[in-house]
């Protein structure tokens, strides 16, 4: 109980820090040390996001972003999962993907952008292809390292139990890179709704959510911009919530499996 008390302050200890650096924007605003006309007040702001919410085109930009986003991270997170597993079980496999994604993960997703629009075209699906690439360039090491180091540590206990190779995978190899995998994972899914939302403002064909950011910030209506903004940070933390959370229910599950020398 100690701990989820614990847990309880300090999500609302941060919960008050968003609302302190707001409250800190509404002053300096309001004393005139910024214009409002380069930054609006959070009021303003917040009070476009209630009127945009009573619209249609909010949720239909949001649809196509969450959309576009679900779809690249649940192929990109699976494909880097895989490869990561592949390559934690098999020195080969080690040895032949670590440098190929190893140069990948040096490019910065958004320079892929150009090559998907001259490749695909504009719109969703080349935006959905670099963030699934980034999802799963960011999900492949950590995945890699946990695989290996869980086969290693419990690859005599399978030899003593004469457990066979796809046991040995499935029950020692597999919960042990669980954890990490899912923690990958995490930061995936915050990477790929970035790329996506960065994507439509580069080749999203004036569609989704950072299509809105762009277009309504080209016409001046800085508070709706600001709006789509300060939701897109609302979104991310509840990406990055539900993600925690899973983890330590995960982390939980695995100590109760091994017991508190594994754990």
């Amino acid at each position: 109980m100690g701990i989820c008390k614990t847990r309880l302050r300090d999500s609302l200890i941060g919960l008050l820090l968003i609302g302190l650096v707001l409250a800190i924007w509404e002053v300096v605003v309001r004393i005139g040390w910024i214009s409002p006309l380069a930054l609006p007040r959070p009021t303003g702001v917040i009070l476009s996001i209630a009127e945009l919410a009573l619209t249609a085109e909010f949720w239909r930009n949001w649809g196509r972003t969450l959309g576009v986003w679900i779809a690249a991270f649940a192929t990109g997170t699976g494909a880097g999962l895989a490869l990561g597993f592949a390559a934690g079980v098999s020195a080969r496999a080690w040895r032949i993907l670590l440098p190929l994604l190893g140069y990948l993960r040096a490019i910065p997703p958004i320079a892929l952008f150009p090559v998907a629009l001259v490749a695909i075209g504009p719109g969703g699906l080349s935006i959905g292809v670099v963030a699934g690439l980034a999802s799963a360039l960011y999900v492949f090491p950590g995945t890699a390292e946990a695989a290996r180091e869980s086969a290693a540590r419990y690859r005599e206990l399978a030899l003593i139990l004469s457990a066979s190779k796809p046991a040995f995978l499935r029950h020692f190899v597999a919960p042990g890179a669980a954890v990490q995998a899912l923690a990958s994972s995490r930061v995936s899914a915050t990477v790929a709704f970035a790329v996506c939302i960065a994507g439509e403002m580069l080749i999203g064909g004036r569609t989704g959510v950072g299509a809105a950011v762009l277009d309504l910030s080209e016409r001046y209506r800085l508070e709706e911009a600001y709006a789509y903004i300060l939701a897109m940070g609302l979104v991310g933390l509840m990406i990055d919530l539900v993600f925690a959370r899973i983890t330590r229910l995960q982390i939980v599950e695995s100590a109760a499996m091994w017991g508190p020398e594994e754990s």
